[in-house]
C-alpha cells in the first residue's frame, strides 16, 4: 500500500506523463485507488496514459469493513484484479 498526499507536479501533463513512465519502468500493470475527486482525476490521467487504475470510495467506514472482514476483503481484491486483467 502506498500513502501519498497532494502533488502539485502530477496535476500538469508533463507531471503525469512522468508517473505512467514510472510505473511502466518498475513493471507496475495497474493502480487501485482509494480515495476522492483529486485521486480519481490522477487516476483517470493515468488510465490515459495507458496506466490501468480502478477506484474505490474511501469512507472509513468502507475500509474498515472491507479490512476487517476476510470474504469481503478477498472479494474486494479479487474485482480489483479482474477489472485490471480486463485492461
Amino acid at each position: 500500500m502506498l500513502g501519498t498526499a497532494r502533488c502539485l507536479e502530477f496535476k500538469e501533463a508533463e507531471g503525469q506523463k512522468k508517473g505512467a513512465e514510472i510505473c511502466r519502468k518498475h513493471g507496475i500493470d495497474g493502480i487501485v485507488v482509494i480515495g476522492g475527486d483529486g485521486s480519481y482525476r490522477g487516476a483517470q490521467a493515468l488510465s490515459r496514459l495507458g496506466i490501468n487504475t480502478i477506484g474505490f470510495p474511501e469512507p472509513s467506514t468502507w475500509i474498515s469493513h472491507v479490512l476487517s472482514t476476510p470474504s469481503a476483503f478477498d472479494t474486494a481484491v479479487n474485482t480489483a484484479m479482474q477489472a485490471i486483467d480486463k485492461g
